[in-house]
């Protein structure tokens, strides 16, 4: 019985972790749970976070050869305008709670399209 409380203790804090690493905030959702908004601002936020990982492995790879990468920058860019946009078209749909969420995505956008200029 111990052994079996033990165990879920360490899903509702294994889930607790996840959704605080992925989401930012402290819940117990299931993943893949949530509205159909909150998918697509999730699923933008990690457009922007492949963005900016493609960036720094850029910078590095460019740091080591020397290769020019204002190609890339570019291409980054159009990619990450194109989050925006849906972002902006996202925007009236939102609850208050995401609209939070959107706005630091915003700001995220605004800091980035700054670093690749």
């Amino acid at each position: 019985m111990k052994s079996l409380l033990a165990l879920i203790g360490l899903v509702v804090l294994a889930l607790l972790a996840y959704n605080v690493v992925t989401t930012g905030e402290l819940s117990l959702r299931l993943p893949g749970s949530g509205s159909a908004e909150e998918k697509l601002l999730r699923s933008l936020e990690s457009q922007l976070d492949a963005a900016k990982r493609e960036f720094n492995q850029a910078g590095k790879a460019a740091g080591l050869t020397g290769a020019d990468t204002s190609l890339n920058a570019e291409g980054l860019r159009r990619r990450v305008e194109a989050v925006e946009q849906s972002l902006d078209r996202l925007q009236d749909k939102l609850s208050d709670k995401l609209k939070a969420r959107a706005d630091k995505l915003r700001r995220a956008i605004a800091a980035f399209k700054r670093e690749l200029e």
